[in-house]
């Protein structure tokens, strides 16, 4: 008996240093290759500024650090289109919908549940659309390197990415006086899913 217990004390011990072994992403600017078949892979951009905000996005962007859209003739938008005070983009029930479906597919079981674990619970998400045909176009994640999401594995952002760029979002449309711009955008804040 004295066995089995010392046994199941060394085996809590032993799984107890396993699970605080993580590993930490997102510490440092960096990039990540994320290999999404058999050698191919993605490059990710990670940006760590002074203050511990890293910014995640796909190496292809161009928009990431526009502050605000410009019109295709080069001339500045309107900010108030890209801050939202005036809709440029125009979402449906379906959209919210669509876009919730779509982050959760993304989770796999066990990233859903250790961050459920740890209590982390949002995270940024960026999205840009071509302003004349609504389809999203770029994406970028924003997050503190201190917060949950640093175990997260890039993989997990790159497949959320392919589930909101893959196909057009149902339920969403450009505002007409916004057509003229490079692109339009949206940006949220993001729970884990049920």
């Amino acid at each position: 008996m004295k066995r089995r217990i010392a046994l199941l004390f060394a085996m809590l011990i032993a799984a107890s240093g396993m699970a605080t072994a993580q590993t930490v992403y997102y510490q440092t600017t960096t990039t990540y290759n994320v290999q999404v078949s058999p050698g191919v892979y993605i490059t990710f951009n990670c940006d760590v500024d002074e203050g511990g905000m890293v910014t995640l996005y796909p190496s292809v962007n161009q928009f990431s650090y526009d502050q605000w859209a410009t019109n295709l003739d080069g001339t500045p938008t309107d900010i108030d289109f890209f801050y939202g005070n005036k809709k440029s983009v125009i979402m449906t029930e379906q959209a919210h919908l669509a876009i919730q479906s779509r982050v959760r597919q993304a989770f796999n079981f066990l990233e859903h549940n250790e961050l459920v674990a740890i209590g982390e619970t949002k995270f940024s998400i960026n999205l840009l659309f071509d302003p004349v045909t609504a389809v999203p176009v770029e994406i970028a994640f924003r997050f503190r390197s201190e917060h949950g999401y640093r175990y997260i594995h890039p993989s997990f952002f790159f497949r959320l990415a392919m589930q909101l760029l893959a196909t057009p979002i149902p339920g969403i449309t450009v505002h007409p006086d916004a057509q003229g711009q490079n692109f339009v955008g949206i940006r949220w804040l993001q729970g884990i899913p049920e």
